[in-house]
């Protein structure tokens, strides 16, 4: 996969007719899509650059996104960690599993993928695990 969007949307029925306009309009993997805490809708996908920028905005017009992100050439790290799902990605946390451990918390899912994918850009870690909103009240 060379791009990564992630789109939320604060209403179902829009996050809906959005996603159905981005599926229609370019050849993208769906890598997840649904409701979300608290009442909202989030939908994640990937493929080529092009088809994922023009993807996206269909969507984004389409439903009025509340936040979104489009990762054009998303850090391997985080591929890693997107296809993962919520099992642990990379436990290991150093060289003997007993290094430091960060927490991030942001109020959105789309926030929370620019911020990793930058850090993963900058420094040299391992993203353990992602959650994108799931059971945490809309926080990713």
């Amino acid at each position: 996969m060379e791009a990564l969007a992630l789109l939320e949307f604060e209403s179902i029925a829009r996050g809906v007719l959005a996603i159905d306009r981005l599926l229609k309009r370019a050849p993208v993997s769906l890598l997840r899509c649904g409701t979300i805490h608290p009442g909202r809708y989030l939908a994640l996908c990937g493929g080529s650059v092009a088809s994922v920028e023009e993807a996206y905005r269909a969507a984004d017009a389409a439903g009025d996104a509340s936040d979104g992100v489009l990762l054009p050439d998303p850090h391997p790290g985080l591929l890693a960690a997107v296809a993962a799902g919520e099992s642990a990605a990379g436990a290991d946390f150093g060289p003997e599993g007993n290094g430091d451990l960060l927490v991030l918390e942001c109020a959105s899912s789309p926030t929370l993928l620019r911020l990793l994918d930058g850090i993963l850009k900058a420094v040299p870690v391992t993203l353990p695990v992602l959650r994108l909103a799931d059971d945490l009240g809309g926080r990713a």
